[in-house]
């Protein structure tokens, strides 16, 4: 089997594949946007010490669902010096689980 018969037999499986890339590198670089404006706003307001902000961030927290919480506890961590971010490693294993195993 040469590779014009591959390509042709395979064609819409291979389409398949480069629309789901696509969209994984789409979505990818959205949720890194989203956690760019994240990290700036929270930021601004550790840098800031708006009390009031964060009373009303924590109130909403809870609200949040728990990717979220997980995204903007990381971007506290990483704005507050006091404060020690989840390692990489650990923070990608805690995603694929996420929903697996129940979180207490």
């Amino acid at each position: 089997m040469n590779v014009l018969d591959f390509l042709q037999e395979y064609q819409a499986a291979l389409i398949s594949l480069a629309v789901a890339v696509i969209g994984a590198v789409k979505l990818t670089s959205w949720g890194r946007a989203r956690a760019e404006v994240l990290d700036t706003l929270v930021t601004i307001i550790e840098s800031l010490g708006l009390k009031e902000a964060k009373a009303v961030m924590a109130v909403q927290e809870r609200r949040l669902s728990q990717g979220a919480q997980d995204a903007l506890a990381h971007a506290v961590s990483k704005a507050d010096p006091k404060k020690k971010p989840k390692p990489l490693g650990q923070r990608l294993l805690g995603e694929a689980l996420r929903g697996i195993i129940p979180k207490r």
